[in-house]
């Protein structure tokens, strides 16, 4: 008898042989889906931290290069009205972080 889990990402029944590469997820998109929510610190484990939380400066700059990049690449695509949108959007983003 095999093994059926649901997929963390989107709840399909993935069957836990060796020819599902992605398991537990459905398929690589679900599991990118899933590294993504980690990496953006959507998802945690829970527990009180280990260390002191710290600004982290590395951290930041790396989304600060990101954000610049994404933001360079969709300049080239969009209108300018789009863009002013864009730009109000990441603006008010900033805000609520700072806060």
């Amino acid at each position: 008898m095999t093994l059926i889990v649901k997929c963390p990402t989107c709840r399909v029944a993935v069957e836990w042989t060796a020819q599902e590469c992605f398991k537990p997820f459905c398929s690589e998109r679900c599991k990118l889906i899933d590294l993504g929510e980690w990496a953006m610190e959507e998802k945690r484990i829970p527990g009180e931290s280990v260390q002191p939380r710290k600004k982290n400066i590395r951290r930041k700059t790396m989304q600060k290069k990101l954000a610049e990049s994404l933001s360079a690449s969709l300049n080239l695509w969009l209108t300018e009205g789009e863009l002013l949108t864009l730009q109000k959007m990441e603006l008010q983003l900033i805000k609520i972080k700072s806060e």
